[in-house]
């Protein structure tokens, strides 16, 4: 595939795919923050437990208050992460065809293949999806993988609309199995996806 000196105008790296630096991720910030004090107040009263002599059932508190804690952390940094990434991909149009080194020592070309993540909050009337930053597909990303599918089984299902939990067990699912894949090409906006089957096709795909 012939790199393109720029990308288009519209890229998919300014878009979705955990490099939007838009409300949505400010939203996920905040609520990645709120689950991550919650694992610390958790942390707190597994401590009690573990001083009230409950030794055992302490620990295994601890065990489960280090999910919520991780959230944040892993947020932050993927977030850090992505916006090096998608400014090395935009600097080095010229160089993918033949791949050219990225920030995290990874050799990158326009048909590396990347993963992403998804999760949902909900709360009654209200129902926000996130993605998670972009993965080398491949390679083993258990945590984040856990997380926000954790988060998703934990917080996706507070709402009265069965369309939002029908795509919850799609979410899961796709999380589970890396479906969430992109190349390169397609992330800078020079091809689209291939349209998944029974999806109508999209007019802006046709060929004029």
């Amino acid at each position: 595939m012939n790199a393109p000196s720029q990308p288009p105008k519209r890229s998919r790296m300014d878009q979705a795919r955990g490099l939007v630096r838009g409300a949505q991720n400010v939203y996920f910030y905040i609520l990645s923050c709120g689950v991550g004090a919650f694992g610390v107040l958790f942390a707190w009263f597994a401590l009690q437990e573990v001083f009230a002599g409950e030794i055992f059932v302490g620990f295994v508190l601890i065990l489960i208050s280090l999910i919520p804690i991780s959230l944040p952390i892993v947020v932050f940094r993927e977030r850090k992460r992505d916006k090096a990434l998608s400014r090395f991909l935009v600097d080095n149009v010229v160089n993918l065809e033949q791949g050219a080194t990225g920030p995290d020592g990874v050799t990158y070309t326009l048909d590396t293949v990347l993963v992403s993540y998804e999760t949902r909050f909900s709360a009654v009337f209200v129902a926000l999806k996130f993605t998670s930053g972009l993965y080398l597909h491949g390679q083993s990303h258990r945590l984040p993988k856990l997380l926000y599918t954790l988060f998703t089984m934990v917080f996706g299902w507070w709402v009265l609309d069965i369309e939002v939990f029908i795509d919850n067990l799609a979410i899961i699912g796709r999380n589970l199995s890396d479906s969430n894949k992109s190349t390169v090409a397609q992330l800078l906006g020079f091809e689209e996806p291939a349209p998944e089957e029974g999806e109508p096709l999209d007019p802006d795909r046709l060929p004029d």
